[in-house]
């Protein structure tokens, strides 16, 4: 009886594995994805930010207001 159940257990084991690495590999790239579009944001604020920043003041990192 266990030396029917042998290799089946082994196949099932290689099998269960190998098979959570596709994912990990998956959600990487996402995330690397989503952190390429937060920096291309962020950037863009502070072109933004940049642009608004001479005519009447602006805002330092603390929320202190220069004119």
């Amino acid at each position: 009886m266990l030396n029917k159940l042998k290799l089946p257990t082994l196949v099932l084991g290689a099998a269960l594995a190998l098979l959570p690495t596709t994912g990990f590999a998956r959600d990487q790239d996402y995330y690397r994805d989503q952190r390429a579009v937060m920096r291309h944001e962020r950037h863009e604020a502070r072109r933004m930010a940049r642009a608004y920043r001479y005519h009447h003041g602006y805002y330092d990192r603390w929320g202190v207001w220069h004119p």
